[in-house]
């Protein structure tokens, strides 16, 4: 059974997501996400109209009592430049009254 979910990919925009192990690969490159990225990713890729920031903010820190979005912003920042870094993928995160959308290019 983990040989066949570890194989489950979504293909977006010639990028391969393999949300199992954590992998980003296009061409013959591949990122490795954290925990952390890959629930953004993981959550951004599938809620094509979106996600509230302040949800995606809870599904990671679940024990935080306050919300500081900069702190998620920080991290979509860093997810942001280590694709651009690794398999030469331009995303961009698109935020409007909250509600957070991944764009790839």
């Amino acid at each position: 059974i983990l040989r066949i979910i570890s194989d489950i990919k979504i293909s977006k925009e010639g990028c391969d997501y393999f949300p199992y192990q954590r992998i980003l690969k296009r061409n013959s490159k591949k990122s490795y996400l954290s925990d952390i990225q890959n629930i953004i990713f993981s959550n951004l890729i599938i809620s094509t109209s979106g996600i509230n920031k302040d949800k995606l903010y809870r599904l990671i820190w679940k024990k935080d009592k306050d919300i500081s979005i900069n702190k998620l912003d920080t991290h979509l920042t860093n997810l942001k430049n280590q694709l651009k870094k690794d398999i030469s993928i331009n995303v961009n995160f698109q935020s409007s009254d909250k509600n957070l959308i991944l764009l790839i290019n």
